[in-house]
């Protein structure tokens, strides 16, 4: 009895401890609003406004990697600008007429005017998005749509020039250091071609992305290796953060893939009670599973790779790494193989 009111006495030590503790951090923060019967405290604010200020941090995170890109892309356009003064040069001086004088007849004459079809078509589509009379909007689109037919045309010319000249470029890609060890694979260690993809298991469109990579994979066995990375969109998909932790509790148990392809096929059902359907559907040990995704044990790592995707620029999944290379376009087979080959191409160049 006497070590039970000991024990009891201790209990209410440290609640009445953490009471204080609580009490004072709220005196130590100050009031930021007031109204009559209520007061508003800064902490409170934070507290309320911490999704939003994690969110914040991310993107202070994402900020180098922005520059970085910006800035190779600012190189490559200035590279293929100068290229393409040159070769109208050398065109114009290989025909013995003045650059203008070869825009005028290679590259005018391509840029097709509107037809009125055309005009009211636009005219129609555009009409409740612009201010003015009718003339007005339709002389906007005229210029605004023979702008980019001339922009389109010479870019054209430009291109047949470069084949006809046997113009290189050979700027290397922006790459980007991401870690793959540890993370959930498959394909040789080794591999020419590392593709890393951080991926939201609440995402719709990132549901898509692995068939298309698989059939990459599928091609070049060999010489490709896929690592899975988290990348959970908590603010426009809650349930994805606790998704990546499942994925990750089944990965100790030798089924992350098994686990990956569940979650995917069934994004209507990622609350806490589908994944531990999920993990039963696999034969995980639930005891195991179950004490892995209610302790939390896994979000600290599925943190880091919010945090290191986020140093990579990631603002949106699915986002895919080749070699380091961010894939700027839609992720299809085609446009994953079409780097695969470049990067399989500038390992042999180095070999």
């Amino acid at each position: 009895m006497h070590s039970i009111k000991i024990r009891l006495n201790v209990f209410a030590f440290i609640l009445i401890a953490c009471c204080c503790a609580q009490l004072e951090a709220e005196a130590d923060s100050p009031a930021v609003a007031r109204g009559e019967g209520f007061t508003i405290q800064q902490s409170e604010v934070e507290k309320a406004a911490e999704s939003k200020l994690k969110e914040l941090e991310l993107d202070q995170l994402r900020v180098p990697a922005r520059i970085k890109k910006q800035r190779h892309l600012i190189l490559s356009e200035t590279m293929k600008n100068l290229a393409a003064e040159k070769l109208l040069a050398l065109e114009a001086a290989a025909t013995g007429i003045s650059v203008d004088e070869l825009i005028e007849r290679d590259i005018t004459p391509r840029i097709k005017p509107l037809t009125q079809e055309e005009l009211d078509r636009l005219y129609e589509i555009n009409k409740g998005r612009q201010k003015g009379t009718r003339e007005e909007i339709i002389d906007r689109i005229n210029v605004y749509v023979l702008g980019q037919r001339k922009t389109e045309a010479r870019k054209n010319y430009i291109e047949e020039l470069a084949l006809k000249y046997g113009v290189e470029y050979s700027m290397p890609p922006v790459r980007f250091d991401i870690a793959t060890a540890g993370h959930p694979s498959f394909g040789p260690e080794d591999a020419a071609v590392t593709i890393v993809e951080f991926s939201d298991f609440e995402c719709p469109h990132c549901s898509k992305a692995p068939a298309e990579l698989h059939m990459v994979y599928q091609e070049f066995p060999d010489k490709v290796r896929i690592v899975f990375r988290q990348y959970p969109l908590w603010m426009i998909h809650p349930h994805s953060p606790k998704a990546a932790e499942a994925s990750l509790c089944a990965a100790k148990q030798g089924k992350f893939w098994e686990m990956h392809n569940l979650l995917f096929s069934g994004q209507d059902k990622l609350g806490n009670e589908g994944l531990k359907e999920k993990a039963s559907q696999l034969g995980l040990d639930r005891e195991a599973f179950d004490a892995c995704l209610d302790s939390g044990s896994c979000s600290a790592a599925v943190e880091r790779d919010l945090e290191e995707g986020s140093i990579a620029g990631i603002s949106a999944t699915p986002a895919i790494f080749i070699n380091g290379r961010p894939v700027e376009t839609r992720i299809t087979y085609d446009n994953i193989r079409e780097i695969v080959l470049e990067e399989l191409a500038l390992r042999k160049q180095k070999q």
